[in-house]
């Protein structure tokens, strides 16, 4: 199974994009390499701010994203990250 991930993160934002790259990491690991997870940079497939709406529609089958950024959908989305 190969799974694209989208993240509103830079790759610059190594504490924060890095931890997807390592969970997807750990992902393949546990898997024995069934399952892998590419992770991509905001921008790269859709930008930051759009993870959710990728989702949703299909652009891809996993987001890493703060839920905050889309209070605007769902204000209970601001509770999901502190």
């Amino acid at each position: 199974i190969n799974w694209r991930c989208a993240s509103s993160f830079p790759k610059s934002l190594d504490t924060i994009y890095g931890a997807a790259e390592y969970g997807a990491k750990l992902i393949s690991e546990m898997s024995g390499g069934k399952f892998n997870i590419r992770v991509f940079a905001g921008g790269e497939i859709v930008p930051g701010l759009h993870v959710l709406d990728a989702v949703q529609n299909g652009t891809v089958e996993i987001g890493h994203t703060a839920p905050y950024y889309y209070v605007g959908k769902d204000p209970t989305w601001a509770l999901g990250t502190a």
